[in-house]
């Protein structure tokens, strides 16, 4: 697996994202974790029409984004989401169907720091990602990268630290065809 490389161009640098797709990333940086609260429970936005104009030109940024090599990427989560998440995890069973956008971090020690700050059930997901995915490089101070709303994930094993603070790694599979399953 490769680390992040020359061959990835910061988002800010493309000259095939327009204004707009740039303006929605810079937004995305500075808005994450609410405009993911909002595609979870929709019914509070004030301004529906805006909210989609801003989703289609993030969308779009990201359908046009591909992984130039293979990368192993991290997502560090913990708390009441980490716990809901352990409840309903079988490897080889379980698939992740997140309704907002799915982060994660080239940088696992990030990843990690995120997993142990947020209170009890702590989860340090792993996922190897493959050269040619749909995934929009945004960096930031957490090195982060996106995939497209509803990507939906397969846990294949899942295993505890045996250090302290007591981490569980949950490694993921991308599932890129459609077919049925049980989501959580």
């Amino acid at each position: 697996m490769e680390t992040l490389s020359e061959e990835d161009i910061p988002w800010e640098l493309r000259e095939d994202l327009s204004d707009n797709e740039k303006r929605a990333i810079k937004d995305y940086l500075e808005e994450g974790i609410d405009i993911n609260r909002c595609l979870r429970n929709p019914y509070g936005i004030q301004d529906p029409a805006s909210f989609c104009s801003f989703l289609f030109q993030l969308d779009k940024a990201i359908t046009n984004s591909h992984l130039n090599n293979n990368y192993r990427v991290f997502r560090g989560v913990g708390g009441d989401y980490g716990s809901t998440i352990k409840a309903n995890l079988t490897s080889g069973e379980t698939v992740l169907n997140p309704e907002g956008y799915t982060s994660f971090s080239f940088d696992k020690i990030i990843a990690l720091e995120y997993a142990t700050q947020a209170g009890d059930d702590k989860i340090l997901f792993i996922a190897n990602c493959k050269e040619g995915e749909n995934a929009l490089f945004i960096g930031g101070d957490e090195s982060e990268i996106i995939f497209p709303r509803g990507t939906r994930w397969m846990v294949t094993r899942m295993g505890v630290s045996r250090d302290s603070p007591e981490v569980t790694f949950i490694y993921l599979e991308r599932i890129i065809d459609n077919k049925n399953c049980n989501d959580v």
